[in-house]
């Protein structure tokens, strides 16, 4: 596409422009220091010659420079992406580690409060054991006494 406006436009100049130009010389009252038709026509088209040479410059560093910047902007994304993601994950394992910190201190109030909870009912256990026993023993001695008080009335 741009072939074909550059071609456009190197068309319209040497048509338009130059025959305008030519035609603007001649009224003037003629070439002047010697200049000739074909001098003219050689000053023109070495003159368009550069013009289009330097235009055809430019476009070639204004492509090269966009294909140099879309080539390097993906090298350049790439680099910030890169970081990016290198400070997520880095912000993601901290907030990972003080996540585990965190359970396990959860972990480990639990665990106090289970053992506080286990040793209480153990001691009461113990209590009730101890009480049981005691219970028993009582229960035990008054039985024995309810023996001795029917031997004697059995013998009788």
């Amino acid at each position: 596409m741009i072939r074909t406006h550059l071609l456009d436009i190197i068309t319209t100049a040497e048509e338009t422009h130059y025959e305008n130009f030519r035609d603007k010389q001649l009224e003037k009252g003629g070439l002047g220091a010697g200049m000739t038709p074909e001098k003219l026509d050689f000053f023109f088209s070495f003159s368009f010659f550069f013009f289009f040479f330097f235009l055809k410059i430019y476009f070639f560093f204004f492509f090269f420079f966009f294909f140099f910047f879309l080539f390097f902007k993906n090298s350049f994304f790439f680099f910030c992406f890169y970081r990016a993601k290198k400070d997520l994950q880095a912000k993601q394992q901290k907030q990972e580690d003080q996540m585990k910190k965190k359970f396990t201190e959860d972990v480990k109030k639990e665990e106090a409060r289970f053992r506080s909870w286990e040793e209480r009912l153990s001691t009461e256990g113990e209590k009730l054991n101890a009480e049981l026993d005691q219970k028993r023993a009582e229960i035990n001695t008054l039985k024995e006494k309810l023996r001795q008080l029917e031997t004697p009335a059995k013998k009788k």
